[in-house]
């Protein structure tokens, strides 16, 4: 059985004996090199790895225990920039570049999404909005998806943009109509 290490000689292992003493490990220069090797390989068939250097950004933002400030996100952005810039002359630039654009598009999709949520149930809120849909339930009732215009009784920091609203004996409300209520949010 041969036995061999990248950048190493190849030697002969015997089973169940302890690794061969004249075999090295290899470096982690050997290794990048091996990996710049086998990329610059796989050059023509690169953006089939592109979806997965986009997922593997998106993974990491999400896996983060901590909020990354938007200045972050601003470096990133700039470095991705850049790493799109050296594509021609470094196969790996345009993977770590693909890579940067899926860890920024989660945050700013993350920005673009961002709503304020109520810490907990309340009571007593007065509130009033438009009708911006709705769906039938049983027994005449509707759920229906309210934009916000006033409310009262919540923390101004928590006022919701859209709310959703189980409301018995609504057939006759209607998208674009105007109404006022009392509320219990959770």
């Amino acid at each position: 059985m041969t036995v061999g290490a990248l950048g190493s000689t190849v030697g002969e292992g015997v089973k169940g004996q302890p690794w061969p003493r004249h075999l090295a490990w290899p470096r982690l220069s050997h290794i990048l090199t091996w990996i710049a090797a086998q990329l610059e390989g796989q050059r023509a068939h690169l953006m089939l790895y592109a979806p997965f250097f986009l997922l593997f950004g998106n993974w990491l933002y999400f896996s983060l225990y901590f909020e990354p400030p938007l200045w972050l996100i601003a470096v990133l952005a700039v470095a991705t920039v850049g790493c799109f810039l050296l594509r021609r002359h470094s196969t790996s630039a345009l993977l770590i570049g693909i890579f940067l654009l899926g860890f920024s598009a989660a945050k700013l999709r993350e920005i673009e999404v961002a709503t304020p949520m109520i810490r907990g149930a309340t009571n007593g809120v007065i509130m009033g909005g438009w009708i911006a849909n709705f769906a039938d339930r049983a027994n005449n009732a509707r759920m229906l998806e309210i934009v916000v215009d006033d409310i009262s009784g919540v923390p101004d920091d928590e006022h919701p943009r859209r709310v959703r609203l189980y409301a018995p004996d609504a057939q006759d409300l209607q998208v674009g109509d105007y109404i006022a209520f009392d509320a219990y949010l959770a």
